[in-house]
């Protein structure tokens, strides 16, 4: 399938589906955020069909938690093997600061695929980002996650800490 790109013709954006909030989408269309919310959006979406009940559902609920953690695992990858994004030294509101938080923001809203299965291989890796030098409006983000990584698994708290 063809990724929309810079030459994206106006038949390409047709095919897209609607979006699932339209005032939503209205609201931020032709901003720079407009990406931002529609990410925002899908990980929500796919938490709210991973929770679907019956059995018709099982197969989107598989699909979407699958989506999910891998979104999750690649994300939290980039984040601790990006050059740009293990920069030590950036300075507030550069693209640098700007694409750590909405990367951070991003992986937040990703905790609801954190489970037993990708437990160790987050595990490392989150610590690994904790220690890194950031802002501090990186490094909330950063500690947001790290609480539901430890809210989520207490006992990967207990043993780091004991």
């Amino acid at each position: 399938q063809e990724e929309l790109g810079a030459g994206a013709t106006g038949e390409e954006y047709a095919m897209l589906p609607p979006a699932p909030d339209p005032d939503l989408a209205k609201t931020f269309e032709n901003t720079e955020m407009f990406v931002r919310v529609a990410a925002m959006q899908l990980s929500t979406e796919l938490a709210n069909t991973c929770e679907l009940d019956g059995p018709e559902n099982a197969a989107k609920r598989l699909t979407s938690r699958q989506l999910g953690r891998a979104l999750l695992l690649e994300a939290l990858q980039f984040a601790i093997t990006d050059k740009e994004m293990l920069l030590p030294l950036y300075k507030k509101g550069s693209g640098t600061h700007r694409r750590k938080i909405r990367l951070w923001q991003f992986l937040c809203t990703l905790t609801p695929f954190l489970d037993a299965e990708n437990e160790l291989v987050v595990d490392n890796p989150i610590w690994e980002a904790a220690e890194l030098a950031n802002q501090p409006t990186v490094r909330q983000y950063i500690e947001l996650f790290l609480v539901r990584f430890a809210m989520r698994f207490p006992h990967v708290l207990r043993d780091r800490l004991l």
